[in-house]
């Protein structure tokens, strides 16, 4: 079995993997950069240009106590069947690298409760090179299912209660070129899009939006002495809109010293000019920066400004280990997209803390990223464990978030921990006199946690728990407003071949809520599955 290969492996003794010169991070944090860690001249090197499919479906029946998520009186029993086809493929060249992954609930009630519905799920990604070292393309492509109503139970498992198909899209051109060891340009685009369908109250302000986010830097790296210059221009929109619901203009100037080859700090000067609420402002920031990287498996980076806004911060913690990978962040920074795809919170995915454990054992890249799937698909192990929901706002806020993401990977146990708090409010200058305008009413804190243990208890069996909570409440306008979730699943998975696995499980969910129903449910569920 590969589980057994991956849990008597030897450590081999360590590759001193060359430390990058110390630097800093701005605290608008700069356009995510390429997904895979392998550089393209390393990719022409040694990885060969081929496809890789991987085909698969699964059933899964289950008896649920309440269908419709509703109160104790109106709750009806129901069995859903859920067919779901899956396919993921990948393709690694020289110049290109294409991965994706696309499935479809198809969701049958036997009794009528709840409409029957298809509910999409794709993932692709592009990365390429134009021209060497110097000219790049990414782009990706999202289809996901999304709660309708924050307030609102959601399901655990595959249902067609509180959902609504969100699609998003985005482009990232780039130049991307190192002039000399020490001296390097970065300059991105970002061209975002979101568009969303399905049923919702017709007071809901979501809105079909498209970003744009176009970041600049020329740097010297500290050897002691260095800095930078960065000029990040962001910009949303909505649509109906003729105007801007927020666009920033920030230019800075950093100088940075090296204590020692693996710590640096830097002072941070700029303008910044601020168009949000029918306000224009032009304010001056300064700050300070820190990275610290004591080794090639442990990352430490910060940032504090005094913004027009009051204080900003982006801190990131990053460790790995051969059996553990932490992820942390902190940051207070304007938004006005919950779920924005060139700023979203960042965070580590079970998928990404697993791929960080085996990277000193399994160097190879193409190698390291089958391993990963393969463990997720023997295990019944979680891509991701459950996050922040998106609520919606027609404004500017400010949103100020801290977020843990833990993957232990032992010899028989793996556990996964994901922690998360948000708090949104309606964006204003730090010297407004003026009250928050009570009619906005999106503002709202988040809180959750979530668990996932699984245990091996053979080579061909194995045990999970689930354990999650998360909490929902108002601000301002909705303070009194609240809901409360707590879910618990447990699940027996038992392979039967190499390429097909039967699952029972049980689960309860709770919600209590004074926006929406309050509800109980209860569910027994059976599956199988099958990979070709």
């Amino acid at each position: 079995m590969i589980w057994a290969s991956v849990a008597q492996a030897q450590q081999p003794a360590v590759q001193q993997e060359p430390v990058q010169p110390a630097q800093t991070e701005p605290l608008q944090r700069p356009p995510r950069t390429t997904v895979w860690a392998v550089p393209f001249d390393a990719e022409q090197a040694g990885v060969p240009r081929a496809w890789r499919l991987d085909a698969g479906v699964s059933a899964t029946l289950t008896a649920t106590s309440n269908s419709g998520y509703t109160d104790r009186q109106q709750s009806r029993s129901d069995r859903i069947l859920n067919l779901e086809p899956r396919l993921s493929f990948a393709r690694r060249g020289g110049r290109v690298r294409l991965a994706g992954d696309l499935s479809a609930s198809a969701l049958h009630y036997f009794d009528d409760t709840q409409p029957d519905r298809v509910l999409p799920r794709a993932s692709l990604n592009l990365e390429s090179m134009l021209v060497d070292r110097w000219v790049y393309l990414d782009a990706s492509a999202e289809v996901d299912q999304t709660a309708s109503d924050p307030y609102a139970s959601r399901p655990d498992g595959r249902s067609a209660f509180n959902q609504i198909t969100t699609r998003r899209f985005l482009v990232s051109p780039r130049i991307d070129h190192w002039f000399t060891p020490s001296l390097s340009l970065l300059a991105r685009s970002d061209f975002a899009w979101t568009r969303r369908n399905g049923d919702y109250a017709a007071d809901d302000p979501r809105r079909d939006s498209r970003e744009q986010q176009h970041f600049v830097r020329l740097e010297q790296q500290p050897l002691p002495l260095g800095g930078s210059l960065e000029y990040v221009h962001q910009d949303t929109r909505y649509d109906g809109d003729v105007d801007s619901v927020l666009t920033l203009d920030t230019l800075r100037a950093v100088v940075s010293y090296a204590i020692t080859p693996q710590l640096s700090v830097g002072i941070v000067g700029g303008r910044e000019h601020s168009e949000f609420s029918l306000s224009e402002h032009t304010d001056s920031l300064y700050g300070v920066r820190l990275r610290w990287q004591p080794t090639e498996r442990t990352l430490l980076t910060g940032a504090v400004e005094d913004r027009f806004f009051g204080t900003g911060w982006d801190l990131q913690f990053t460790h790995r280990m051969p059996f553990l990978a932490v992820h942390f962040r902190s940051f207070r920074e304007p938004t006005a997209q919950p779920s924005s795809q060139i700023l979203e919170p960042g965070g580590g995915s079970v998928r990404n803390l697993l791929d960080a454990i085996l990277t000193t054992r399994y160097p190879d890249p193409v190698a390291r990223e089958e391993l990963v799937r393969r463990i997720i698909r023997d295990l019944n192990l979680p891509e991701t464990l459950r996050g922040p929901i998106e609520v919606f706002a027609d404004y500017a806020q400010l949103l100020r978030g801290n977020h843990l993401s833990v993957a232990l990977l032992g010899r028989r146990t793996t556990v996964a921990v994901n922690l998360y708090q948000r708090r949104y409010w309606q964006l204003t200058r730090e010297d407004d006199v003026l009250a928050p305008d009570p009619s906005f009413a999106s503002d709202h804190e988040q809180v959750g946690a979530a668990l996932d243990v699984t245990r091996r208890l053979t080579p061909q069996t194995s045990l999970g728990l689930l354990l999650q909570y998360s909490r929902i409440e108002g601000l301002g306008s909705r303070e009194d407003d609240f809901s409360r979730e707590r879910i618990v699943r447990v699940t027996l998975q038992h392979q039967l071949s190499p390429d097909t696995a039967v699952t029972l499980g049980a689960r309860r969910q709770l919600l209590r809520s004074n926006v929406s129903s309050s509800a109980r449910e209860a569910a027994a569920f059976v599956g199988v599955s099958h990979s070709f």
